[in-house]
């Protein structure tokens, strides 16, 4: 049997509220960044950036109360978060840190996007945010290339295109094992669900009369065991009812062993439908219900 689980669901809510946390942060250093640090670009920037995730954020568990069933709402997740690292880091190597941001910073922080991806248990997730992780740190590398002198910047941070080769490869593999998560999770949980599924078999064997499908007497002694207790401590009392069909076996050799479990059959529904959700009905076995 395969084991299909919900779209995202938990990983869904697990990475949303990883982004509330994430992006307010980002908002108070932004916000620092430019009261504080005088950054008149990337400050601004940043506190926009960071507020328009936190809005999409508040969006999707607001007004999409079901939008774990929307499969694209991964995609445009980590595309977000992509893009809004990128932009960041982008603003930040041609003001501030030079290099930096373009080589060190995205290679720390785009392993964790393709993480939070991995959470959602979708392997073709996985696989979109590293393919996008390397395209968005490789372009922006080329791209601060323009504005600095290689050269003077090697030495220091690597920048020259060997160290870009290895960075790339490097981003490459972490979502290749990364990707092995949503595959590994669905053999988990599916040999989860097939024991679960076997333990709710046996239980219903152990439990259940396999003509009727009503109680039996091993469940009965037990409920009745565990019930009497309580209410003896609760000081409540109980019903119980005994009901014996008479003549029976008459039926049985008169019309036929199958036109009896008919009868047992009809009977077990009859009195189901006659008790509240809360009683059992048992048959205790033989000729009895």
């Amino acid at each position: 049997m395969k084991y299909l689980p919900p779209n995202s669901s938990g990983g869904g809510i697990i990475h949303r509220n990883i982004n509330w946390f994430a992006y307010s942060v980002i908002l108070l250093f932004s916000l620092s960044t430019w009261l504080f640090q005088g950054n008149s670009i990337a400050g601004p920037v940043g506190v926009a950036l960071a507020m328009f995730n936190l809005v999409y954020n508040f969006l999707i568990g607001y007004f999409i109360n079901d939008y774990k069933r929307i499969h694209y709402i991964g995609y445009v997740t980590i595309t977000l978060n992509i893009i809004s690292l990128t932009v960041y880091n982008c603003l930040d190597a041609m003001n501030n840190s030079l290099f930096l941001p373009a080589t060190s910073a995205t290679l720390l922080l785009f392993p964790v996007i393709i993480f939070l991806a991995s959470l959602r248990i979708n392997h073709k997730l996985v696989i979109f945010s590293t393919v996008l992780s390397v395209a968005s740190m490789d372009g922006l590398y080329l791209y601060v290339a323009h504005f600095h002198d290689l050269d003077i910047h090697t030495s220091a941070l690597s920048t020259d295109w060997l160290s870009r080769g290895y960075r790339t490869i490097y981003l490459i593999m972490i979502g290749y094992m990364i990707s092995r998560i949503p595959k590994t999770m669905y053999r988990i949980l599916g040999k989860q669900e097939v024991l679960r599924q076997e333990t709710l078999v046996h239980q219903t064997k152990a439990e259940k009369d396999p003509l009727t499908t009503l109680h039996n007497r091993h469940y009965l002694n037990s409920y009745f065991e565990n019930y009497r207790q309580a209410s003896c401590l609760q000081n409540q009392k109980f019903a119980l009812l005994y009901i014996d069909i008479n003549d029976f076996k008459q039926i049985n050799d008169t019309y036929g062993h199958d036109y009896g479990d008919f009868v047992l059959i009809s009977l077990g529904k009859d009195l189901r439908s006659a008790v509240r959700d809360e009683d059992i009905v048992a048959r205790l076995g033989g000729m009895n219900l």
